[in-house]
C-alpha cells in the first residue's frame, strides 16, 4: 500500500498550471518539522515537493497561500529521468496529492492572494512538464 499523511507549511505559493488536455495540476512545497530534536535541541524539518491535480489542484490554488499549514493525504510517486548532458539515470520523488484539508486559517499564512478575481492562480505558460504518467484521469 502506498499512502502517505502529512501536515507541514508551504514553503512557497503553490503554482496552477494546465496539461495540454487542459487538466489543472497545482505544485507546491511543504515543510514537515520532525518530532524529534537534533544535537543541539532544535527541531529539523523534512521538504516535500507535491502534485495534486482537477479539482484538489482547484482548491489549493485558490486557497492555500505560503506560510499556511495544511493536512495532506496521497501517495509517493517516483519519477525516472535522464539527465541530458550525462545520460545518468535520476530518480526525482514527490507526493501525489489526493485530499487537502486546512488545518488554520488563510490569513494565518505569510502570503497574499494577488488574484482578486477570486480565481485560480495560473501561470500564463506552460511549463512543459509531461503529465503524461499520471494518467488521463487524474481527478481523485
Amino acid at each position: 500500500m502506498n499512502s502517505v499523511t502529512m501536515m507541514g507549511r508551504l514553503v512557497v505559493e503553490p503554482k496552477v498550471e494546465f496539461t495540454q488536455n487542459q487538466k489543472t495540476v497545482c505544485t507546491f512545497r511543504i515543510a514537515v518539522a520532525r518530532e524529534y530534536k537534533n544535537q543541539n535541541g532544535e527541531y529539523e524539518s523534512d521538504f516535500f515537493n507535491c502534485r495534486a491535480f482537477g479539482k484538489t489542484a482547484e482548491r489549493i490554488g485558490n486557497n492555500v497561500h505560503k506560510g499556511q499549514r495544511i493536512l495532506i493525504e496521497g501517495s509517493v510517486h517516483i519519477s525516472p529521468v535522464v539527465d541530458k548532458k550525462t545520460g545518468e539515470k535520476r530518480y526525482f520523488t514527490d507526493i501525489s496529492v489526493a485530499k487537502m484539508y486546512f488545518v488554520e486559517p488563510a490569513s494565518r499564512g505569510i502570503g497574499n492572494n494577488t488574484n482578486s478575481g477570486g480565481g485560480v492562480n495560473t501561470t500564463q505558460t506552460q511549463s512543459g512538464m509531461d503529465y503524461s504518467q499520471y494518467g488521463e484521469e487524474v481527478d481523485f
